[in-house]
Order: structure tokens, then C-alpha cells, then sequence
């Protein structure tokens, strides 16, 4: 990875956040994929887990790398920092730091090629060293190391909260949108989790499953293709206490307790399919005008029967018609029963949202992010062409739909 100076488009917000009044993580539409409690022994499992980061020792701090400072105890990966040079590397130009001595040694893991995820959602249990010169760091990385990269960390005092997703400009810089959340208390008294979910439009951070910001990068978010996960306990950086002033502070661990990795349920191309009627949703004609109306009919295969949905990121889906290219919208922002669904031009709007809930008998139901409500069949019917409309859930047969991945 280069670490070379690049120019820096920062948006920076600090956020002191009350945990009883902000959103968290709903998992109800996700898998999870990986876990590692730690559990199997006194080493890291070889075929999941390397050491150092994957482009080498040392990154933008002052502590170089080394596999004999990573170990298990009781169940939890220590990453020890340790006031000792282990390299004979003086001085590195550093991306956002300048010049660093690398005169300390710590340790840092890393998934390997085999375990990444494109989309979802990463939670990692962990608890942080009391030093404020350490700088415990959660980051995802694509698999050739470079950009974008989506990241945590906890910096200076143990209140502060970095994330940041960094990605390529349209003039080739490196970019980034960023933000700091301050805790009401010191981190590293005990274990915390936190956690990164990323969709094609949204990516949202999260501290003991609590939303700190979500960020709309659209755009941007089309970069990420295969990312892996590196844990790090680095040393100064961005927690610039001089580690010569205070050495008699080490050795400082990161304690690590467990890692999930969660993938979006549904992210493809799907017919669907009510249960009553055993017709599929489609665009009225194959229209492909807004404000069409979304109706039931006899399924030919025809493209505008067939529906790409997306995981738009913090567990909500956008539906996208494969022949107009528009999404599922409750029309004019509705939130009465019976008001009609239509086809737009997504926006990102909360009406063209939509959370999708899973049935014991493998049906499911979309529920309108903005009305509450569950796509349904007028008046329950079973006749061809009856619109599909919106209505509180009450169970009925015509509020469940049968999904079938096409490809």
C-alpha cells in the first residue's frame, strides 16, 4: 500500500452521542456468514488469520509489526504493543502523519483472500488499551490494497471515535467522508463493539450497535468490489502522544473478542411472486414511464416481471424493475392503506425503501421504510392485472410473496 502524501477531501463532524435516542443495527435482513470467538485454541486459525497487515509491517504510525506480539488468552486475540524497536527502518514518510521513527513493535491480523465480503455488515468485539498513544485500528481493505478503504479507530483519550470511508475522486485523489463521535465513557474499561455496514448507496458506523453516521455515497460506493478485514494496534499517528515520554506505559494490549461478518439476504435478480394469486409482480405493460402503476399477472419471463434488489446498506433494499430501470415507490409519499404502488426514478427516498421481512414458510413481506406498510393486492384479489398497493400487515396471503433468484 503507498503511503505516499495524497490530496484529502475531509468532511469532518463530531458527534457526543446519547445512546438512548439514536437508531442501531437491525440484523433481520442479513446472514451472518463468519464468526471467530476465539474459541479453538491458543493459536490463530492459519487458514482465516495472517499477521502484520497485508502490505507489510508498519502503516501510518510509529510501531512496526511483528507476528510474536499477536497470542490468545482466555478466549481473546491480544494485539501488544510493546516500547522496543524490532526494525532497523528509522524514519517512513507517512500519508497524513509525516515522518515517523519506528521505534516501537505491536501486532496486527488480517483476514486472508479467502474470507471478504462486497457488501454488509462487519461487527468486531473489542476492548482497547488504556494509553492514549495507542491507536486501536478496524479497517477494510480491498484485496489488492489500495483504495477505497472503509475504517475505524479509537484515537488520543478513549472517547474518541474515528470512522471514515476513503475512495478515489473523480480527478483520481484519494477522498474521503469522516467523522468523530465522542462516548459519554473511557473505552477501554471494558469490552465495546463496533461495527461498519456498507450497501451500493449507504455506509453507516456503528458503537455497542448504535448509529453514530450513516453517509449516502452512492457513487463512490460502486469502487468497492471484495473487502477484507485488518485489526491493528498501532502507536501514535493519530494518537500523536510522543510514545518517548511515555514508554514506561508499556506493554498496551488490544483484547479482541469475537469478529461476525454478515451478508445482505437478497442482492440479485428475483421474480416475485404473490401467494394468494400466484401471479407476479410486474410493470402495468412493461411501461416505462414514472408513476406507472405495479400490478399481477401471469408470469411469461418477461423483463418486466423480473426485479433486481439491491441491499442499499443498514439493513434496507431498494427494488429496481429490470426493464424501466425505476424502483418500487408508495406513490406521493402515502401512508393510508390501499394508496397505490408505482414505479419512479429512484432518489433515495424513504418511500422507495423498503425492509423485507421473512415468514416461517419462506415467503416474505416489503415493508415501506417511510409508511410502515406491506406491499399488497387490492382488495386481496386473485384476478390478473389488480394493482398492488400498500396496507398495515394483517397476515393475508396477498401481503406474501414467493422470491426466486433468476441468475
Amino acid at each position: 500500500m503507498s503511503l505516499s502524501c495524497l490530496s484529502t477531501i475531509l468532511v469532518v463532524v463530531i458527534i457526543v452521542f446519547n445512546l438512548q435516542n439514536t437508531l442501531g443495527i437491525d440484523r433481520d435482513d442479513l446472514t451472518l456468514v463468519f464468526e471467530d470467538s476465539f474459541d479453538s485454541g491458543p493459536r490463530l486459525n492459519g487458514s482465516i488469520w495472517n499477521s502484520d497487515y497485508p502490505w507489510g509491517t508498519f502503516y501510518n504510525h510509529r510501531a512496526n509489526m511483528a507476528r510474536r506480539q499477536v497470542s490468545i488468552s482466555n478466549n481473546r486475540v491480544n494485539l501488544t504493543a510493546i516500547a522496543l524497536r524490532s526494525t532497523t527502518i528509522t524514519n517512513i514518510d507517512t500519508a497524513d502523519y509525516g515522518l515517523v521513527d519506528l521505534d516501537y513493535t505491536s501486532g496486527a491480523i488480517y483476514m486472508n483472500s479467502r474470507i471478504s465480503l462486497t457488501r454488509g455488515l462487519v461487527v468486531i468485539r473489542m476492548q482497547v488499551p488504556p494509553a492514549k498513544s495507542t491507536w486501536p485500528m478496524i479497517m477494510l481493505v480491498p484485496t489488492d490494497e489500495t483504495l477505497p478503504i472503509l475504517s475505524m479507530d479509537i484515537f488520543d483519550d478513549r472517547k474518541n471515535i474515528g470512522y471514515s470511508f476513503q475512495y478515489t475522486s473523480p480527478s483520481g485523489s484519494r477522498a474521503s467522508v469522516s467523522g468523530t463521535a465522542r462516548s459519554l465513557g473511557d473505552n477501554s474499561n471494558d469490552m465495546h463493539s463496533y461495527s461498519i455496514d456498507w450497501g451500493y448507496d449507504k455506509v453507516t458506523f456503528f458503537y455497542d450497535n448504535i448509529t453514530l453516521r450513516s453517509f449516502v455515497q452512492s457513487t463512490e460506493l460502486t469502487q468497492i468490489t471484495e473487502m477484507r478485514l485488518v485489526l491493528a494496534l498501532g502507536v501514535g499517528g493519530r494518537s500523536p502522544s510522543i510514545p518517548s515520554l511515555n514508554a514506561t506505559d508499556y506493554p498496551q494490549s488490544l483484547l479482541i473478542d469475537s469478529v461476525e461478518m454478515w451478508s445482505p439476504k437478497y442482492d440479485g435478480r428475483y421474480t416475485m411472486i404473490n401467494l394468494k394469486s400466484n401471479l407476479s409482480a410486474e410493470v402495468q405493460s412493461g411501461q416505462m414511464q414514472d408513476r406507472i402503476l405495479v400490478v399481477q399477472n401471469n408470469y411469461t419471463g418477461a423483463a418486466w416481471q423480473q426485479w433486481d434488489i439491491k441491499y442499499i446498506g443498514n439493513s434496507q433494499y431498494k427494488i429496481i424493475n429490470v426493464n424501466s430501470r425505476k424502483v418500487l415507490d408508495v406513490h406521493a409519499w402515502q401512508t393510508d392503506d390501499n394508496a397505490k404502488v408505482v414505479q419512479y426514478t429512484f432518489n433515495l427516498k424513504e418511500n422507495q425503501i423498503w425492509h423485507i421481512m421473512q415468514h416461517d414458510d419462506q415467503t416474505v413481506s416489503f415493508v415501506n421504510v417511510w409508511s410502515q406498510k406491506v406491499a399488497s393486492i387490492l382488495n386481496g384479489s386473485s384476478q390478473a392485472g389488480v394493482q398492488m398497493v400498500q396496507r398495515t400487515l394483517d397476515n393475508g396471503l396477498d401481503q406474501k410473496w414467493k422470491v426466486t433468484r433468476l441468475n
